[in-house]
């Protein structure tokens, strides 16, 4: 194709997409609709296609929307329009890497945007590129046969087909032909007895050397993942295949994430009745997945294979207001001068930075206690009081919720990571089989082999005792300890607070000590994390003094006073 032809070319999708469908956002109607005006600025002067600037801020506009907005209807344009313009930035510059840009930007539109009408279009311009300009016939062969493999009904299969009788002397490159490794086992259960499950949506959460994503569903199901190589022009995919389920029409079939170790997450009804989940790679990751329910959903964790070297330290900067989805409350104190002269706000804990996560909430009540009471509400009580407490000391504070609203494990997790937190810790209350059993204990993260502390975890992770082994795998097999030892600091100082708060209130409770487990809400935390069980509900005397005010603030400055001596305590200080 012409110069003018490619020009022209671009000049329709632009068009195409210049009134968006009512169910693009106003904001990227907007920012595309100033992108477009840029282009057709840059294109009607040649004197402004002389200057290589001129170019890169048209290009700039585009793929800023994209970052932005990735779900919106002009975003495979965006990408496809940016592509274009390396394309013909190129034949002014003949610089490689400008070439290589554009080969990169359609291939983008295929992988992120499979569904879109311009995946074709963008293959049909890599086998010109590839053929005319790169020199590459096998590259070119390899565009133009997916083109019919995928595409076989759209507008540029003829010219495809046509092109395909040239290249016929062109075999078939053994790289085409995917190499599936089925590499993990099958987990999950399912449930013949209820109708199919249905994908209902996909989310994902990003962190520095780690990805977690998860699929809901509407009922239980069997998940299976395995890993694709690097080949024929894609990058490296990890697959789950979720057996005996049906995509929702409603769930977007691709999603952009460009983090560091994912460049987007697809999906699509791979069988009958198998959606597939695929994760395009940006790096070497390892993975595992897990089945979870209260909500039904799948979670698969990438982790960096150097996971321990990208770990960057914590900013104690307070949670930006776009930087999670859950609801946040930040409480920060400004000192007054009368403060100061009191010494009423400690100076060194300013810009240390807590999130507390009150357990369970919404659907989810957890342990029930006497009469009415749920360990949802008594934790989301404990939680605020906590926050209030740590905010009169200067500390910034963000709750996880701060309402009876159900939020995944995994996403609270990654709220702590985003905040860039200095100290996580998960509030519970405990329940036994046994009336008599009372006490208090905090954990952290690590492995371990006590049945008790195991099948605690799987009660919390709202799994089974099977796959909270699986997660002994995780820690064996990755660099996901790295604050184990600040984490045992904290649970010390915190378990030895809370026991003389409450031996003040309850001299027979009992202090069942700091322990190790794999409770699925501190996997993966950048910084020390616990979870407190700070009594037990089911017994009657200690149930009963969970549901008293008096008794919660009582827990509450324990806790605040168990964080608060760990934020001051030097770095190496050790604790008995």
């Amino acid at each position: 194709m012409s110069s003018l032809g490619k020009t022209l070319a671009v000049a329709t999708v632009i068009s195409m997409v210049a009134a968006p469908s009512v169910a693009g956002s106003s904001a990227s109607r907007k920012a595309y609709e100033g992108a477009r005006g840029q282009y057709f600025a840059l294109k009607d002067k040649k004197e402004r296609q002389q200057y290589r600037h001129n170019w890169l801020k048209v290009i700039a506009a585009f793929a800023d929307l994209t970052g932005q907005y990735p779900e919106a209807p002009e975003a495979p344009s965006a990408i496809y329009t940016a592509a274009e313009l390396w394309s013909d930035l190129w034949r002014v510059s003949r610089r490689e890497s400008d070439l290589d840009q554009a080969l990169a930007g359609y291939e983008r539109v295929v992988h992120l945007y499979p569904n879109s009408n311009l995946a074709d279009d963008a293959l049909w311009q890599r086998s010109q590129l590839f053929l005319y300009h790169v020199k590459d016939r096998g590259a070119a062969a390899r565009a133009v046969r997916e083109i019919l493999s995928s595409y076989a009904n759209g507008d540029m299969s003829s010219q495809a087909a046509a092109l395909a009788k040239e290249l016929s002397d062109v075999p078939v490159a053994k790289e085409e032909v995917e190499e599936e490794e089925t590499t993990g086992k099958m987990v999950g259960r399912r449930d013949d007895r209820g109708p199919i499950p249905e994908v209902t949506s996909i989310k994902h959460w990003s962190n520095p050397d780690y990805t977690r994503v998860a699929v809901y569903l509407t009922g239980p199901a069997l998940a299976r993942s395995g890993n694709v190589p690097e080949g024929a022009g894609k990058p490296a995919r990890v697959y789950v295949d979720i057996e005996k389920a049906r995509l929702s029409k409603k769930v977007a079939t691709a999603t952009v994430v460009q983090d560091e170790l994912l460049q987007g997450v697809r999906s699509g009804q791979y069988k009958a009745a198998t959606v597939r989940v695929v994760l395009d790679l940006e790096a070497t990751v390892k993975h595992r997945v897990m089945t979870m329910e209260n909500p039904y959903r799948v979670v698969i964790d990438a982790f960096a294979t150097d996971a321990a070297a990208k770990i960057t330290p914590n900013s104690g900067k307070p949670l930006g207001p776009d930087a999670a989805e859950t609801p946040v409350v930040k409480t920060t104190v400004s000192k007054t001068a009368n403060d100061a002269a009191a010494g009423a706000i400690d100076t060194e804990l300013g810009g240390r930075h807590v999130v507390i996560d009150p357990g369970h909430g919404g659907r989810d009540g957890g342990a029930c206690g006497p009469g009415k009471s749920s360990e949802k509400d008594i934790t989301l009580a404990i939680g605020r009081e906590v926050a209030g407490l740590l905010k009169k000391e200067g500390v910034a504070v963000s709750l996880t919720r701060t309402a009876d609203k159900a939020i995944a494990l995994e996403e609270r997790t990654a709220f702590a990571n985003r905040a860039n937190a200095d100290i996580f810790v998960s509030i519970h209350a405990n329940s036994h089989r046994s009336a008599m059993v009372q006490g208090i204990e905090t954990y952290y993260l690590n492995v371990t082999d006590d049945r008790y502390s195991l099948r605690l975890a799987a009660v919390e992770n709202q799994t089974n005792e099977e796959q909270v082994s699986d997660l002994q795998l995780i820690l064996a097999d990755l660099a996901t300890k790295v604050n184990t030892d600040e984490s045992v600091a904290l649970a010390r100082r915190v378990q030895r607070s809370l026991m003389k708060g409450a031996k003040a209130k309850n001299p027979r409770t009992r202090d069942l000590g700091v322990k190790a487990s794999l409770f699925y809400v501190l996997l993966g935390a950048r910084m020390p994390s616990i979870l407190v069980e700070i009594g037990f509900l089911s017994h009657k005397h200690e149930g009963k003094l969970l549901t008293q005010s008096a008794y919660q603030k009582t827990t509450a400055k324990a806790i605040a006073d168990g964080v608060l001596a760990h934020l001051k305590a030097p770095a190496e200080t050790p604790v008995n």
